[in-house]
């Protein structure tokens, strides 16, 4: 390994090592998929399926394995293409005999002919990242894990918030690690733990038993709370990433063209590139400009990743940092998909004394100075400026004194755009349009 394990993930490891089934309930940025990457060199494993949200397919997992273990395996993250295409790639790796992960998203795994030509491989081992995305007994994705779960002899649910609406969430979660813990049906689990009663009596009430299912729950579980790591870093930064649909890469990659033609013909500089490349990042939010100077909603892509990763990381207070007004609307709007309260700190409204719990969008210019966010822990960016001193500002509202936890900064790309140019320019102390038209006119 080329990165040294911290104390709990040794001991999640050996934890997890020897168990057919086994859930590493582990916080957000306390390390779940270096456990994994340190399980399959200890095993020898060389056929893997990761099954994981699309966001972290292609952002997250190929760059955990190229940072612990370069070379131990060929990662195959599978986004942005059709099914088939998908199943064939996947089916060409596997062929060739080199040691594989694949990494494929819950809403397309099980749709054909990917979801049977999987069914019938043999798999070493089964990952299903953020598990608590198939906590839906009914739901498709939950049906088919449970199903493929019991073709693969050792399956690893990571998830930071294993129930995180009620004890009933855990059930479908467990029936694709490990059957024998909690049984194959919903009902009768749901008539042992949940209380019933309200309208019609079908309304969960209370619960019951709770010790015994807390006792069964951590028959299978390692739990890690960022609070009681100690050799957690102070500073965590990850990205996550997005296709844009169809309508949206349409307009960005016309207008793109149209930037890269002029920056060749001497038609931009640095002192009137600002213009173009707003309208360049206003497109990835998920807005174009009209030629009435409207804005309207072209691309969802971007939302539904924050939507996601507000699931994720469930009742924590959470700020999201955004450039444009509209994005400020994206963020109150996926709060309210998820049940969690939204507040705002912009030009127009200032509720940061409101602010107790839930999300709390910040408009990155009016909230990178003079703000206290250490109720936080989290930080997500929506869309970013390109002020490298408004952004150290707002990374510094969260990461001060009075804050007592480790903060993770979470950054919402979208793939092949100027988001990836913005960030590594950031990320490199860079000035940022400077950076953005010498990459371009490379």
């Amino acid at each position: 390994m080329v990165t040294r394990p911290w104390a709990h993930q040794t001991e999640a490891l050996e934890f997890v090592v020897d168990k057919p089934g086994a859930m590493l309930a582990m916080d957000m940025g306390t390390g779940k998929s270096r456990v994994i990457v340190d399980l399959i060199a200890r095993k020898g494993y060389e056929k893997v399926l990761i099954l994981a949200p699309l966001s972290v397919v292609a952002g997250v997992w190929p760059g955990e394995f190229a940072k612990h273990a370069p070379g131990m395996l060929h990662v195959l993250p599978l986004a942005g293409k059709s099914t088939r295409a998908r199943q064939e790639l996947a089916a060409a790796a596997l062929d060739s005999g080199q040691p594989t992960a694949v990494i494929m998203n819950y809403d397309a795994v099980w749709r054909k002919p990917f979801g049977d030509w999987a069914m019938k491989q043999k798999w070493d081992l089964l990952v299903m990242d953020e598990s608590h995305r198939i906590k839906a007994p009914g739901g498709v994705a939950s049906r088919y894990c449970s199903r493929l779960s019991d073709r693969v002899g050792h399956r690893v649910a990571l998830t930071g918030t294993p129930m995180a609406h009620s004890p009933l969430d855990i059930y479908a979660q467990y029936r694709a690690i490990d059957k024998g813990v909690y049984g194959t049906s919903f009902t009768r689990f749901k008539s042992r733990y949940a209380v019933m009663g309200g309208f019609s009596g079908m309304q969960v009430v209370s619960y019951q038993r709770e010790a015994e299912l807390r006792n069964l729950f951590y028959s299978r579980a390692y739990r890690v709370e960022s609070d009681d790591v100690l050799d957690l870093p102070s500073v965590l930064s990850v990205n996550r990433t997005c296709q844009l649909g169809r309508d949206g890469q349409r307009l960005y990659t016309e207008m793109a063209d149209q930037f890269v033609a002029d920056l060749a013909g001497g038609q931009i500089t640095a002192s009137n590139a600002l213009s173009r490349l707003l309208r360049l990042q206003q497109i990835t939010s998920g807005y174009g400009r009209m030629e009435d100077g409207t804005d309207v909603e072209i691309d969802t892509a971007k939302a539904k990743v924050l939507e996601d990763t507000l699931a994720d990381i469930g009742r924590e207070p959470v700020v999201v940092f955004t450039r444009f007004v509209h994005d400020l609307d994206v963020v109150h709007r996926a709060a309210a998909k998820v049940g969690i309260p939204s507040f705002e700190v912009s030009g127009r409204r200032k509720e940061l004394p409101e602010w107790d719990s839930g999300v709390l969008a910040v408009q990155i210019q009016a909230g990178g100075l003079g703000l206290d966010l250490t109720m936080a822990r989290y930080a997500i960016y929506y869309s970013l400026g390109f002020s490298l001193g408004d952004y150290s500002q707002s990374m510094a509202r969260l990461h001060r004194p009075g804050q007592t936890h480790p903060v993770e900064y979470i950054h919402i790309l979208a793939s092949g755009t100027v988001d990836e140019t913005v960030m590594a320019a950031l990320a490199r102390r860079e000035a940022v349009i400077e950076h953005i038209l010498k990459e371009v006119g490379k």
